[in-house]
């Protein structure tokens, strides 16, 4: 979370997401809450970012404790993808508890190749069940929540 606590670098990227966004988009800020309580941290950059792209749309979602969390509310439908085994008990598992969401996955890929997010996390996130994390994860509820509530005011339907 280096990036919420340099607040430079916070304003410059917010401002170039809203210049990329342009004027019938929305900017949509997505963080892991690590350690800190998803919805104080989230109203607390949403107030932030507000202040700074006041002519923006923006949502502010933090996954609790990592985004890697929603693929453990969604492992059964990860099982033997990207070398992952996911037992039954394993696709039970409280998703939002483990603190380290990217060991819990690397544990569970017998070649030992372990997590790499910048190559597993696109993977993971293109196949997960995403009813699954919806029903198991509410960080990723609140995801879904924010995505429809800002489509659908700026694109609403006829």
């Amino acid at each position: 979370m280096s990036l919420i606590n340099k607040s430079a670098d916070f304003n410059r990227h917010l401002q170039l997401a809203a210049g990329k966004c342009g004027e019938s988009g929305w900017i949509l800020v997505l963080l892991d809450a690590d350690d800190d309580c998803p919805k104080t941290l989230g109203e607390e950059l949403r107030v932030r970012a507000r202040k700074i792209v006041p002519h923006r749309q923006v949502a502010v979602v933090l996954a609790n404790r990592e985004y890697e969390a929603w693929f453990i509310a969604a492992a059964a439908s990860l099982d033997g993808h990207r070398s992952l085994r996911i037992s039954s008990k394993d696709a039970e598992a409280d998703a939002e508890q483990p603190r380290n969401a990217k060991g819990w996955l690397a544990l569970r890929k017998p070649d030992r190749s372990g997590y790499h997010p910048v190559t597993d996390q696109p993977a993971l996130s293109a196949r997960m069940d995403l009813q699954m994390a919806f029903d198991r994860s509410r960080s990723f509820r609140k995801l879904c929540s924010d995505w429809l509530e800002k489509t659908r005011i700026l694109h609403p339907a006829d």
